[in-house]
């Protein structure tokens, strides 16, 4: 993942986010230069973790609404800011959240 498309920089360890976008969508980046009102912004980002004894990358979303959500990583989450930036995501799926419950959901 890491390793991945569009996650060429020197140092992996930082920038790595899962962007999470209500309903399903094409995702893109935290804008404020939203003119026309049809760019997609998420509704939460979470950085990813890196465990040293587990060896694992996690990441963790709380206190989402019930409903259908898309999910996005990117290792360019560090160049995100109130420009529209051309921001590359990987691996964007889709999940839905239930009430009352815990999702867990993969990023590979």
């Amino acid at each position: 993942m890491l390793t991945g498309l569009n996650c060429s920089d020197t140092i992996p360890e930082t920038g790595n986010a899962v962007y999470v976008f209500e309903g399903d969508v094409t995702p893109d980046d935290f804008t404020s230069e939203d003119e026309d009102d049809t760019d997609i912004d998420p509704v939460t980002t979470s950085l990813l973790s890196y465990d040293v004894i587990t060896e694992v990358y996690s990441y963790e979303v709380g206190f989402l609404s019930e409903g259908p959500y898309t999910l996005a990583f990117t290792c360019m989450a560090s160049s995100d800011d109130e420009k529209d930036n051309l921001m590359m995501f990987n691996t964007p799926d889709n999940v839905d959240v239930i009430a009352g419950e815990d999702t867990y959901f993969p990023i590979d």
